[in-house]
């Protein structure tokens, strides 16, 4: 029988709180890259884990939702609220890395010769007071210690996923990470994954086999089932309605979202402004008409990368399933994973079986107050069958 924990930890410390915190009414959020995440739940009032003012605990403790031992998001405390006759608090958090929003880069990180993918890497590392690797000379923030660790993220290995493009062009007067621009550590990341063909990541999360520890592991591996067709990938995972996991399915489209040109305005050099351009000819063919979108890089020079920024604008018509899951049904939760493509089999009302590919890119999760049960409802990705 599933069953559902909350084990709460120190944040700069190696450290266990509480094993299982008594919480109920647990619903957590999480997504892909940095769209970040979301905790909520209630516990009782005194409890051991929790300072008597509960003020004190914010950005001092993680919470971690387990699902049969295993941790399922790491969550920082942010906040609290109660009424002052009631007996029980309601905590809420945001996912641990939300920490690196109020890290800046104060050394100068220089990459010689290195994918996205690492330099990446390196930045986090830097952030949660650990050494570079591949910068040029090696920094960390010693002397910052122990205030800027957070022991529990660690990264993936040295070199996994697909190796990623630099993009940064040499002599812009915003390339690279001075440390006398103090650069924002999430904005440097968020920066690295919206490159044309630039690093995606998710977090994944584990209890360290040696420490008996959680852990929250940056990953920027592949997604475990990719899309294609059936016979492509027969192992893939199948979401079912009805009869199996999926409880509801609901579909629509949204045509506003759609882009068919681009022009992206680089930075002025003398009398002269670079534009990066890109059109979605396929679309075109099939008659959609002309639909601009212009944004401007002002720090962005080099014409390839500001044309590879407006190919990255191009969007067709927005198709999304709205979808609710029973967990504890076939595919279980944590048989699947954000990033994975998963084949959606909807029969409805006597109609024709609909066969689509899935992406996940996110999920909220409400575990029931038992601890034995979970409704997940994902965010969905709609793609299409490969040729």
């Amino acid at each position: 029988m599933t069953r559902w924990t909350c084990l709460v930890t120190k944040l700069t410390q190696a450290t266990v709180v509480d094993a299982q915190c008594p919480f109920t009414g647990v619903s957590f959020t999480d997504s892909l890259n940095g769209g970040g995440g979301s905790f909520q739940g209630t516990i009782p009032a005194g409890h051991k884990s929790w300072s008597a003012q509960l003020s004190n605990d914010g950005y001092r403790r993680v919470i971690w939702p387990c699902r049969d031992g295993i941790p399922q998001g790491a969550y920082l405390m942010t906040g609290a609220q109660w009424d002052t006759s009631s007996t029980v608090r309601s905590v809420k958090g945001t996912r641990l890395d939300a920490i690196l929003k109020d890290r800046a880069i104060t050394k100068t990180l220089t990459f010689p010769n290195t994918d996205q993918n690492d330099i990446f890497r390196d930045i986090l590392r830097f952030a949660i007071g650990r050494s570079t690797i591949f910068t040029s000379p090696l920094q960390d923030q010693t002397d910052m210690l122990p205030q800027a660790a957070v022991p529990w993220m660690v990264t993936d290995a040295t070199s996994s996923g697909i190796n990623r493009t630099r993009q940064e062009t040499q002599g812009n007067l915003d390339d690279g990470y001075p440390a006398a621009a103090r650069k924002n550590v999430a904005q440097m990341l968020a920066n690295l994954t919206e490159l044309e063909n630039g690093s995606e990541y998710r977090w994944l999360y584990r209890m360290n086999s040696t420490t008996g520890l959680p852990e929250m592991v940056l990953d920027m591996a592949a997604s475990t089932h990719m899309v294609g067709t059936a016979e492509d990938f027969p192992g893939r995972l199948t979401f079912d309605f009805p009869g199996g996991n999926v409880q509801s399915a609901s579909y629509g489209f949204d045509a506003g979202t759609m882009v068919t040109r681009a022009h992206v305005v680089g930075q002025k050099q003398d009398t002269t402004t670079p534009i990066g351009t890109a059109s979605y000819t396929e679309l075109w063919a099939q008659e959609y008409p002309l639909v601009d979108k212009v944004v401007s890089e002002g720090s962005v020079q080099d014409q390839n990368v500001l044309d590879g920024k407006a190919s990255g604008l191009m969007s067709a018509t927005t198709s999304a399933w709205s979808l609710t899951l029973n967990g504890t049904r076939k595919p279980t939760f944590g048989s699947y994973g954000l990033g994975d493509w998963v084949t959606l089999r909807v029969k409805q009302m006597g109609a024709d079986r609909i066969d689509n590919a899935v992406r996940i890119t996110g999920w909220s999760v409400r575990v029931d107050d038992t601890g034995t049960s979970e409704t997940v409802t994902p965010t969905l990705q709609a793609g299409a069958w490969a040729a």
